[in-house]
């Protein structure tokens, strides 16, 4: 394991150990799929290990671990997570902005890789999940990308167009995915979730852009 994945593997560990320990849920940051592979391999199959992972839709990439559960805790606590409605203030002036220039401009304003999930392009507008700690700093900071004005707007839910098409294979995908969160998990485990927020062991979500 490189230097990066030891310490990645440590803080996953570490935030197991706090909700066990204090009795609260804990949440990671957004993971990569590789960060995702590691939990998995490493930490998903210790004895007494409770987590779900989310990252705020069906068809999510990068995910959060949420460690704890209801069964143990005796309280439900929902992910961090909040969606932001990228829009051009102006539709008809706007450039065709693609995930790289959405991307770009948030980074640009300082914000940490791990506190922002998937970016959903449609109609022109981008839909980011992110944690609900930079929610506010984005809307209110993030005023243009490129030459296009936008508006940044927190939603209650994810509007469904915008939501990207599941094909088969990434059902198949996600399956593998499941079969493998079975197989390193001590615990029953429940179906796959399929709608935000589903209980259980393991939360597994169908991945794909």
């Amino acid at each position: 394991m490189t230097d990066e994945d030891i310490f990645v593997q440590k803080r996953l560990q570490d935030l197991s150990e706090q909700s066990y320990r204090n009795n609260h849920y804990t949440f990671t940051g957004f993971l990569t799929l590789a960060e995702q592979d590691l939990f998995y391999r490493l930490l998903a199959k210790q004895p007494g290990m409770e987590y779900t992972v989310y990252g705020g839709g069906e068809g999510c990439e990068r995910c959060v671990i949420r460690f704890g559960s209801e069964e143990s805790l005796g309280y439900e606590e929902p992910f961090p997570i909040v969606c932001v409605e990228i829009a051009p203030a102006l539709k008809k002036f706007a450039e065709d902005l693609g995930h790289r220039d959405f991307l770009g401009a948030l980074m640009h304003l300082g914000i940490d890789r791990s506190t922002l999930g998937d970016i959903w392009l449609s109609d022109g507008k981008a839909y980011l999940f992110c944690l609900a700690k930079v929610s506010d700093y984005i809307v209110e900071n993030l005023t243009r990308i490129r030459h296009t004005v936008v508006r940044c707007t927190i939603l209650e839910e994810v509007p469904e167009q915008s939501k990207p098409q599941v094909t088969n294979a990434d059902r198949e995908f996600s399956q593998t995915g499941w079969d493998h969160c079975k197989a390193v998990s001590s615990f029953p485990q429940p179906e796959p979730a399929s709608v935000p927020g589903e209980k259980g062991i393991c939360g597994w979500q169908v991945h794909g852009k």
